[in-house]
This record gives structure tokens, C-alpha cells and sequence, in this order.
């Protein structure tokens, strides 16, 4: 009896999932194209590796004995990134309207992603924030916070918008 709407209703679901997934990918292609391009325009002479939209990091830059790990992080330029602790990142999409309920946006991957060592190269880990961001915010405690400004590390880890991201490579 119901069978008539639900089996329809399930393949409407499915068949938007499945689009919203492939503009994901669309998406996270062209970004990492134009992330690319950047770091090339540069001249730097890193062996460049892309990895998937889900992996820990999303570029690994190689160079003798140095690598560089970047991991992707979508936001918008009135948003937040707030640093939690040492090993929880939150991007908040509504700063004025946030209230302690307010359900946190989670970064997917940063524990793993702070933890990532390797003895054989000197690492840099950077979370690039892409396209930008209003300010990076670090919390100390429960009732207070600090702006973190542009290349200082927190944890091992620098939080760079796109807009900076070319200076900072350039710098490293």
C-alpha cells in the first residue's frame, strides 16, 4: 500500500545524496587545482602529491628533507575557526548568533592530523582555510579566547587563509 510512495521517495533521496556528492568532488578538484597552481606559480621546487577529499591531509609538498602537510578546510569569510584545545578545531558558521547550545561544525581528521610525525623529514603542518575566514580564535579556557595572527603556530600546526597562504609557502 505504501510501497506505491516509498519506493519513489527513496530514489528521489538517493539520486540527491548522489548529486551533492558529485558536486563535492567537482568542488574539492577545482580547489585543489587552483591550490596547485599557486604553489607552481612559486617556483619552489616541491614534489607535489594530492590526495582524496577525505584523507587526513590534502597535500603533501616534498623537498630533500622537508615536507610540508596541508590540510583543507572550507570556510567563508565571515565565519569562524575556532581551535577548541590542542586537538579539536570547530569552523562556526553564525558568530552572531552563537550561544553555548549552538551545535559545534567539527573538522574532520585533526587529532590524527596533529599527531602525524615523521622522523625521516622536517614537517610543517599547515590547515589552510579556504577561501578565508573572519579570525582564527584560540581558546585558553572556558572564558577566554585569543585571535591567533597570521604563520604563528599553535600545537605544531599554522592556520592559513588562502588569502596568505602563497607569503607563507614563500616563508617556510
Amino acid at each position: 500500500m505504501y510501497l506505491e510512495y516509498i519506493i519513489p521517495g527513496l530514489a528521489v533521496i538517493i539520486t540527491v545524496i548522489y548529486f551533492l556528492e558529485v558536486h563535492r568532488k567537482i568542488n574539492y578538484v577545482k580547489n585543489m587545482k587552483k591550490i596547485v597552481e599557486v604553489i607552481r606559480l612559486l617556483n619552489l621546487d616541491f614534489k607535489i602529491d594530492c590526495l582524496e577529499y577525505d584523507d587526513i591531509y590534502n597535500i603533501r609538498l616534498e623537498k630533500s628533507n622537508q615536507e610540508i602537510l596541508i590540510k583543507l578546510v572550507y570556510s567563508k569569510p565571515d565565519y569562524e575557526f575556532i581551535i577548541t584545545n590542542a586537538k579539536r578545531w570547530t569552523v562556526n558558521s553564525n558568530p552572531r548568533q552563537w550561544t553555548r547550545k549552538t551545535k559545534p561544525i567539527f573538522v574532520d581528521k585533526s587529532k590524527d592530523f596533529i599527531g602525524l610525525e615523521n622522523e625521516s623529514f622536517v614537517t610543517t603542518k599547515i590547515v589552510l582555510i579556504y577561501p578565508g575566514v573572519k579570525h582564527v580564535i584560540r581558546y585558553l579556557n572556558e572564558s577566554d579566547t585569543v585571535i591567533i595572527k597570521n604563520h604563528v603556530p599553535v600545537d605544531g600546526v599554522h592556520f592559513v587563509t588562502y588569502d596568505d597562504f602563497s607569503n607563507f609557502i614563500k616563508s617556510i
